[in-house]
């Protein structure tokens, strides 16, 4: 066909047929539509918000956990006096300790016997007005033997409490500590602070204490064994 020319009548239909199939055409394609990425709070079940309250409910529960476990030091009075002097003087390491676990939200008290003077039976009954769920108490080596007398006595009294030995005869041999004495539920080696507040939010929470550095304690069958030892603290 010349420029110009005038479209015959034929033309004019095929043209309009070509524009039809290419118009059905287009939709007999499937649609294509944009896929948007999923955000990270809808692929993440703890999204950031979800993060926050379960961090909170955890807190809450430990604080409650905390509040409600009684933890009872003792410092026992030896079976004989062997250093006059060294019993006129309380015992520091036990507020050290009280002092820690108190700021933590537990419910701390502690019994030195030595420094008041106190024999067995006044010991117990603080022992039993206290009522704790955690008896610690310490000894060297010419006192474990009325540590572990008075642990003894003292789960007598109160059939579910757990007892605890640091001091420097436990922290020596922690194992054979165990093995010696059955009134003794766990040993806690060297620094007592981070170790004791450890275990003690186990106990409360229900947990076990096989991750907890630093404690000795009696497996399945009653058979001791020892967790790694805790580091010692660098001074600053």
């Amino acid at each position: 066909m010349e420029l110009g020319a005038r479209p015959s009548n034929g033309s004019r239909r095929q043209a309009s047929g070509r524009r039809r199939v290419r118009r059905d055409s287009a939709l007999l394609q499937p649609q294509r539509t944009a896929l948007s990425t999923p955000s990270a709070s809808r692929l993440d079940p703890l999204a950031p918000d979800r993060r926050r309250d379960v961090a909170h409910y955890s807190d809450r529960l430990l604080e409650e956990a905390r509040r409600g476990f009684r933890v009872l030091l003792v410092n026992p009075a030896p079976e004989e006096i062997v250093q006059g002097g060294w019993y006129r003087m309380p015992l520091l390491g036990l507020g050290y300790l009280a002092a820690y676990l108190r700021e933590k939200g537990f419910s701390v008290g502690i019994v030195d016997a030595k420094f008041d003077r106190l024999g067995l039976d006044a010991v117990l009954a603080r022992i039993k007005a206290f009522s704790p769920a955690l008896l610690g108490v310490t000894a060297m080596t010419h006192e474990v033997r009325r540590a572990a007398e008075i642990a003894a006595a003292a789960k007598r009294l109160l059939p579910d409490l757990k007892t605890v030995i640091g001091g420097p005869h436990a922290t020596a041999i922690p194992v054979e500590t165990l093995d010696e004495f059955p009134s003794f539920d766990f040993v806690i080696a060297g620094e007592g602070e981070e170790t004791l507040l450890e275990l003690s939010d186990s106990l409360a929470l229900g947990k076990g204490f096989a991750g907890i550095a630093g404690v000795s304690f009696r497996g399945h069958g009653g058979a001791a064994g020892s967790n790694p030892p805790r580091p010692w603290r660098q001074g600053s």
